[in-house]
């Protein structure tokens, strides 16, 4: 590891690189894994969560969210709902979400 992410991971506070990612809707799991940002259609606009983001509690409301890991994206319509992000996991819980 190089020294720039050495330092980086001591002033983020954070462990890894990577985003432990739950997309949960009624139907059952939608993703489970590993993920170096999410998308998501918050109720006040797009966000966008990296690891280290601060802890948030977010309603969702209906459009795109994303899940890039490494050259994969990952895309899909989502319902309304809500996103927890806390320590580098994303929790992702909404009513319906249909794959792209």
């Amino acid at each position: 590891m190089t020294e720039f992410k050495k330092n980086k991971k001591m002033m983020l506070g954070v462990d890894s690189f990577m985003l432990s990612v739950e997309i949960f809707s009624h139907s059952g799991a939608v993703y489970s894994g590993e993920a170096d940002s999410v998308k998501i259609p918050g109720s006040e606009g797009e966000m966008g969560i990296l690891p280290g983001h601060a802890a948030i509690i977010a309603a969702l409301k209906p459009g795109l969210c994303e899940v890039k890991r490494g050259s994969e994206v990952f895309k899909w319509d989502v319902s309304e709902g809500f996103a927890e992000v806390e320590k580098n996991v994303v929790k992702i819980a909404v009513k319906s979400a249909n794959k792209r």
